[in-house]
């Protein structure tokens, strides 16, 4: 997904109830050639000190397609998006990314009563909320991407269906129509293309997509395969949490979230126990997300002709797996 420098990719997911499978990038990988290599260390990148103030982030959440009626709503896309921006930018302390510096891009509004208040103070921090039409994704994608600085943290977070067609991943937009996906959507060569062109040596991309709008509950594609993470995520700088190829994950409909989301969310708090030692760094977090995933899907009742292999799967290179994505007092 990118190259060169720190990326975190996480697939999520968010449907009704949900599964979730991770989206990939076509056959197209970043590259990085307007940067320096950092100097190396031990075999690992020695990265620049973290400066919060030089990140940026997109938060995308398309719980309404308002032009094609087989699309299944999603309805707890925009609650993803909100609650990881807030958690992001007003919750972690310090934050990780300036309120200012945070975009959302949404289609529809928020169902839970906490996640409404959520984006009214995001809003009044200084958050800039956009539609979730596909130019206007790609111009955010470029402008947040550019944004994030060398030292800072740059968040890509898409709460959405997707799908696969001809080879090619697409994360759909509000206006997605199935015989134009295309046209009316987002690819996901686009949008790492756009990331690996960012300043930022740390990049985190979240990807809660990949769902079966025709089974209440799933989140793999329509009408296409389920989508594999491509293997040229595995690249240098980064890393990469994702569904198992061809596994299933799911929303959480008593929570109001998606089930990797929410071990997303809870990951990135000192009150829960992976912060007993007063942090919590990305490997951290990437294990507790599989485990959590695993464990809550072992509890869940079989569904025929659904494969579930449970866990998430994961890539982590060089030394961002002890990046401390959060410092407790």
């Amino acid at each position: 997904m990118r190259l060169g420098q720190r990326v975190f990719v996480f697939a999520v997911g968010f449907s009704m109830t949900a599964s979730l499978v991770a989206c990939g990038p076509g056959t197209s990988k970043s590259s990085r050639t307007t940067r320096s290599v950092p100097v190396l260390r031990g075999g690992a990148a020695e990265l620049p000190a973290f400066d919060a103030s030089q990140s940026a982030g997109l938060f995308v959440g398309v719980r309404k397609f308002q032009d094609d009626p087989e699309l299944r709503e999603v309805p707890f896309a925009v609650d993803d998006a909100v609650d990881l921006a807030y958690r992001f930018a007003l919750e972690v302390s310090p934050p990780l990314i300036p309120a200012e510096r945070v975009v959302l891009a949404l289609a529809g509004e928020p169902q839970k009563t906490e996640s409404t208040a959520r984006l009214e103070a995001l809003l009044a921090a200084g958050a800039r909320r956009g539609d979730a039409f596909p130019s206007d994704i790609r111009d955010w994608l470029k402008e947040q991407s550019m944004a994030a600085g060398e030292a800072g943290l740059l968040v890509v977070a898409f709460a959405t269906h997707g799908l696969k067609q001809r080879q090619w991943e697409y994360l759909l937009t509000t206006s997605s129509r199935g015989s134009y996906i295309p046209d009316t959507s987002v690819g996901v060569h686009t949008v790492m293309s756009a990331v690996g062109k960012s300043p930022a040596w740390r990049r985190l991309v979240l990807l809660d997509a990949c769902r079966d709008n025709r089974k209440p509950g799933s989140r793999s594609p329509v009408n296409g395969k389920r989508l594999e993470l491509d293997e040229a995520l595995a690249a240098e700088g980064q890393v990469v949490l994702a569904a198992r190829p061809y596994a299933v994950l799911y929303d959480d409909p008593l929570r109001g979230q998606g089930v990797f989301t929410a071990a997303v969310l809870d990951g990135l708090t000192c009150r829960g126990p992976l912060a007993e030692d007063g942090s919590v760094t990305v490997e951290e977090l990437a294990n507790h997300v599989d485990a959590t995933v695993a464990k809550w899907e072992s509890k869940r009742a079989a569904v025929p002709g659904e494969r579930s292999r449970g866990g998430i799967s994961r890539t982590i290179d060089g030394s961002m797996g002890r990046f401390r994505l959060v410092t407790c007092p």
